[in-house]
């Protein structure tokens, strides 16, 4: 079975984690990426071997 991991649209951190507010069951759920601070409703969720796999293309690509 795949796993999902949520990861963060501006720095691609798998760092994700929700955030709590004292209001959170009256609107969206927001998350919060510990990497970069980026709050918001939407993050990318990606398999978990895809994620590992984009991660080492990008360490190929850098010289």
């Amino acid at each position: 079975m795949p796993k999902n991991v949520r990861v963060c649209p501006k720095c691609r951190s798998h760092r994700v984690r929700y955030l709590t507010n004292i209001a959170g069951w009256l609107g969206p759920r927001k998350f919060i990426c510990d990497e970069c601070g980026h709050i918001g409703p939407f993050f990318i969720e990606l398999d978990l071997d895809e994620l590992k796999k984009q991660r080492e293309e990008k360490t190929n690509d850098q010289p």
